[in-house]
């Protein structure tokens, strides 16, 4: 992997990965399958995330799975309860993140996705917290509460019916409402694994034995982990299930990445959905994820930041509005396998036909 990445999300920010190459192998692995889609030749501008990775980065003590603590020379350390942080510092609207080489997938989603959602908002763009798949050049959204089947509908549409990836949680939003990929990766569950190992043709050797580890992981009546013996999985492979994130190239999908473009059809996913209003739904699930990052918004604006670090519901709702103008909207639920594959059939048909609930906004 080269020393030095340049991305580009949306075609509005600039972000900058410096000593890639020093990445562990689980972390190198999972930036080049969900980063390096998003490359782009360095343009000479400053970026507005300047990411560099350091061989240490030792942080105060943390007890919680992941901490923020306010740093003496005006930056924000973030930190997991393996003593593995990042320590962020803002100047002039520009972020610039130290990140330890040995963190995992996770820390760096977590540091990335605030700054970058800030990023979108401030030059007029935004995020829209729904899955979007892009099927026969028909982009759909599906949005829900966490939980709800937002990413086994996304494998039903990927593996089935040959989609291609812009998002399983998260999309960018431009200022004219076109949605973009921030992140190429995909977030999986054991009930996921599952579906894929019964995908026939579809899941890799590796993926149908994380299904059983998982599995027997998951009903063991002592907790205890299956020896990786029994599965046949390597001791690579064994890590990335354990951390329950697998990324679609670990486990040998077709997976490619979706192009920019208007949103034909949304399906909001969970009960009780159908007499709200689906545009201030998708604010409303934007917001429940930033509200486990107050403790990033307090420390970046003690430190100086003039501007809030995460979009409020108001910010939220005027960016979903402009992504769904004209949209088809369906109302369905995804608790089962089967459920899934029905509300995907009727997902389809909205895009091919006149069906469909439409906004005009």
């Amino acid at each position: 992997m080269a020393s030095t990445i340049d991305l580009c999300v949306a075609d509005l920010v600039h972000e900058r990965i410096r000593h890639a190459d020093r990445l562990t192998p689980d972390l190198a692995h999972r930036v080049a399958a969900s980063l390096l889609p998003l490359s782009r030749p360095d343009s000479g501008e400053v970026p507005a995330i300047d990411f560099e990775f350091v061989d240490r980065m030792p942080v105060p003590s943390i007890r919680a799975e992941f901490g923020v603590r306010l740093a003496p020379d005006g930056g924000v350390w973030i930190g997991d309860r393996f003593a593995r942080g990042a320590l962020v510092t803002v100047r002039d609207g520009k972020f610039s993140v130290q990140l330890d080489r040995s963190a995992d997938a996770n820390l760096l989603e977590l540091v990335r996705t605030p700054l970058l959602e800030h990023a979108l908002y401030d030059v007029g763009g935004g995020t829209l917290r729904a899955a979007c798949v892009e099927v026969d050049g028909r982009r759909v959204a599906i949005g829900g509460w966490s939980g709800n089947g937002k990413t086994r509908v996304v494998l039903e549409l990927l593996l089935e019916h040959g989609g291609r990836l812009l998002g399983d949680d998260l999309v960018a939003v431009t200022p004219l409402g076109d949605v973009a990929p921030l992140w190429c990766g995909l977030t999986l569950r054991p009930d996921h694994d599952l579906q894929l190992a019964k995908s026939p043709g579809r899941g890799s050797r590796l993926s149908r034995a994380a299904a059983r580890w998982l599995d027997q992981y998951e009903n063991h009546p002592n907790g205890r982990r299956t020896p990786r013996a029994v599965v046949g999985v390597g001791a690579r492979g064994m890590r990335h299930f354990m951390e329950r994130r697998v990324g679609f190239q670990e486990i040998a999908v077709d997976h490619r990445l979706g192009s920019q473009g208007r949103i034909d059809a949304l399906l909001v996913l969970g009960p009780a959905t159908g007499a709200k209003d689906p545009i201030r739904l998708l604010a409303a699930f934007g917001c429940s994820y930033s509200a486990h990052l107050a403790a990033f918004e307090a420390g970046f604006r003690y430190q100086g930041l003039q501007e809030p670090l995460l979009p409020d519901f108001d910010r939220r709702l005027q960016v979903a509005k402009k992504a769904l103008a004209e949209t088809k909207v369906l109302y369905g639920k995804a608790d089962d396998l089967s459920q899934a594959r029905a509300v995907v059939g009727e997902l389809l048909d909205a895009v091919s036909t006149d069906a469909g609930r439409g906004l005009r906004r």
